[in-house]
């Protein structure tokens, strides 16, 4: 067997094991994750997770989703402007800054607490469950 018969096969066989891999972790969900997501199915996702981790009321449900809704329509306003992400990136955390401020005016000491870990993971990339695989 030639050099280039052997490269063929280890292409071929690298292919056959990653390949069915990868088609597997992007039908269960893992294949972009939040990125693949539109602002209102991410805006949903965040919603029903911080509903369940803070024990949110049907009131702060409903007040967060506001906020939410008003923070995205804020986030892709300021996005369609065509600025660049350097001079939109301070006006993006501002943003933010804004909606967390809001988010923290209607949570109890404890839902506070809890909320202020979630947002300490997020910004340390702490992350639930295993790292993706490559």
């Amino acid at each position: 067997m030639n050099l280039k018969q052997i490269v063929m096969r280890a292409a071929i066989l690298a292919a056959c094991t990653v390949g069915p891999a990868t088609l597997s972790a992007h039908a269960q969900g893992m294949g972009g994750g939040m990125g693949q997501m539109t602002p209102e199915q991410r805006s949903a996702r965040q919603l029903e997770m911080m509903k369940t981790r803070l024990n949110l009321s049907e009131d702060q449900t409903a007040k967060v989703k506001d906020f939410m809704a008003e923070r995205d329509k804020k986030m892709t306003d300021l996005r369609s402007s065509g600025g660049d992400m350097e001079t939109m990136r301070p006006k993006m955390m501002e943003i933010q800054k804004d909606y967390s401020d809001k988010v923290k005016g209607i949570l109890t000491d404890d839902q506070k607490k809890t909320y202020e870990e979630m947002q300490s993971q997020m910004r340390g990339g702490g992350r639930q469950g295993p790292p993706p695989q490559q």
